[in-house]
């Protein structure tokens, strides 16, 4: 799998995608001064208080860029061209860098976390597939904590495991605490150890009838003990596509569907609900600090965007009979008429925000 920072032009529609086989991680993120301590043009960039809230709104972007990301990557994992189990990843749910440069990868196609230098090279593995103490059924997260402790989140009981910096299982514990009906996701992890996280909706057969759902979902506090600390805010949902049939009930995300992106790192939670191009910065209690919008002419979704979109869910081959029920979905589904501004942001370690 590999990871790239930047704007994606027409392939903003919401989907899942199945990560392949390399993990490129680029390690050299440099700040352009246009070379022998130029500044860069000036941006387009609008700052202003309301309320105690500071509202930042960006225009055309600068004609030199204020950040460039090295195309050659200084570590590739993965692509080694030929049948080692331990460099073939499958379905990575993420990867940090401890501070001695090894490499932590959460590789959920095996249920593993694997190890490896700070050149790129196998160290070793732990985990596996399963239910049992440090074990990862259906990893969905992975992160880094103080004193380089591991932290994973397994949907499989909603549980969180810990593991020591060298991989070795601590305990496990669930989110929101044992005996909690709450289904909750981790977003990132604040300065002081603690978890955001945030809801999920949970559609019940029967309950629901066909058609467009978007719900409200909180945004939470979780202690190191996965206990539930604080309901911080309510934001929109992400939007659903729910089907009832005969047999039960489908839901899915629409096509070019509205996403809500979460993300925390330090003091800072961040989220955007994708119906415009503006983002919220909380801190840890829920107040909102900033609100970072961007001024863009909206980007039209066409056919042959849906087209593009089914060939890339369903692969190159893609029988008769699936593709013609899956165009049918689409006839049925209410195109949007936009594109969505994101699917997903981001906080780095110095703070910035993608």
């Amino acid at each position: 799998m590999r990871f790239f920072f930047g704007d994606t032009g027409r392939t903003g529609c919401a989907r899942d995608i199945v990560g392949t086989a390399v993990l490129a991680i680029v390690m050299a993120i440099t700040a352009a001064c246009g070379g022998d301590g130029e500044p860069v043009d000036a941006r387009d960039v609008t700052m202003r208080d309301s309320a105690g809230i500071t509202i930042i709104e960006n225009g055309a972007a600068p004609t030199r860029p204020v950040f460039v990301i090295d195309s050659t990557a200084a570590i590739d994992i993965g692509d080694r061209g030929d049948d080692d189990p331990d460099y073939q990843l499958y379905s990575v749910r993420g990867a940090v860098l401890r501070s001695d440069g090894t490499i932590v990868v959460g590789n959920a196609g095996s249920g593993e976390l694997r190890l490896y230098d700070a050149r790129g090279h196998f160290v070793h593995r732990v985990g596996g597939k399963g239910k049992g103490p440090g074990e990862l059924e259906d990893l969905a997260w992975v992160a880094l904590a103080p004193g380089d402790t591991i932290l994973t989140y397994d949907h499989e009981g909603r549980r969180l495991s810990r593991f020591t910096s060298d991989g070795l299982y601590v305990r496990s514990f669930a989110l929101g605490g044992p005996s909690s009906g709450v289904f909750a996701n981790p977003v990132g992890l604040l300065d002081d150890g603690r978890i955001a996280a945030s809801g999920s909706t949970v559609f019940m057969a029967g309950e629901r009838q066909s058609g467009m759902s978007r719900d409200s979902v909180p945004i939470m506090i979780v202690g190191s003990d996965g206990l539930i600390q604080d309901t911080i805010r309510s934001v929109v949902g992400t939007e659903r596509l729910v089907r009832t049939t005969e047999r039960g009930m489908t839901v899915s995300t629409p096509p070019c569907g509205r996403v809500t992106s979460f993300a925390a790192r330090g003091d800072a939670i961040a989220y955007g609900t994708g119906d415009s191009y503006e983002l919220s910065i909380l801190n840890p209690s829920g107040v909102v600090r900033r609100i970072v919008r961007r001024r863009a002419a909206p980007v039209a979704v066409t056919s042959a965007d849906l087209e593009s979109l089914l060939i890339e869910q369903m692969g190159g081959s893609i029988p008769a009979e699936t593709r013609a029920q899956f165009q049918r979905q689409l006839a049925e589904t209410e195109r949007p008429e936009a594109m969505p501004p994101y699917s997903a942001i981001f906080i780095d370690r110095a703070g910035r925000l993608w």
